[in-house]
């Protein structure tokens, strides 16, 4: 349903915003250099997309679903060099340059736009990710959160794939082991 959901919003909404961000409810964008999004986004009006790099958080060691915000209650990340999953982007794109949605990661831009990341450079047609120093702007991913959210997560499945790829619990408690 993502696909879906992301192509439609694109299609009903694209032509009265001059950028949409496609991110996830677990996902938070933080501005380093502005604290206003517009500012930051100023930057990049000659592109088509902002590609943003996660920065994967994680458990922050809590079994249970504490009580507060999320990012007050989980504040290790996880290091960038320990999982590719922090090269993973997710975009803010101008409609008016953007064609369609091909993947969670990924959108078909006009002919000659291309998607950048922070650091100006063209992110690969076709590649869910890009390096980053995250100079501007990081994208919190709190993929995990509790040993409590982490299971209903996989009670619910997937939002991309549905049930064609089944994930376990071997990545919550590697991720325990190694976040600072």
């Amino acid at each position: 349903m993502q696909l879906s959901a992301y192509a439609n919003c694109l299609e009903d909404f694209g032509s009265s915003c001059q950028w949409i961000g496609f991110i996830d409810v677990d996902e938070f964008i933080c501005p380093t250099k502005d604290a206003d999004l517009r500012v930051l986004l100023s930057e990049f009006e000659p592109y088509a997309a902002l590609a943003m790099t996660w920065t994967m958080m994680s458990s922050s060691g809590h079994i249970t679903r504490p009580r507060g915000p999320v990012i007050k209650n989980y504040r290790q990340r996880m290091p960038y060099a320990a999982t590719a999953a922090n090269l993973h982007i997710k975009c803010i794109v101008r409609p008016s340059k953007t064609l369609a949605v091909y993947k969670p990661h990924v959108f078909r831009y006009a002919p000659g736009e291309v998607c950048v990341n922070d650091e100006h450079y063209p992110v690969p047609v076709d590649a869910p990710f890009t390096f980053s120093n995250r100079r501007l702007v990081s994208l919190y991913h709190y993929f995990y959160r509790s040993q409590q959210d982490y299971e209903e997560k996989l009670l619910r499945g997937r939002a991309d794939v549905g049930d064609a790829i089944q994930r376990n619990y071997d990545p919550f408690y590697a991720q325990a082991q190694i976040a600072v």
